[in-house]
């Protein structure tokens, strides 16, 4: 019952992994984006 669970449950961890590698990449790129600007 766990594993069935945990596999169901994989997707879901790693879309949100993904949104969140995403997320960071878009924040240090504005960061890189006002340093250079100022």
């Amino acid at each position: 019952l766990l594993l069935c669970w945990l596999r169901s449950l994989t997707p879901v961890t790693s879309l949100s992994m993904l949104l969140g590698m995403r997320s960071l990449a878009a924040a240090l790129q504005l960061e890189i984006y006002w340093v250079y600007k100022v």
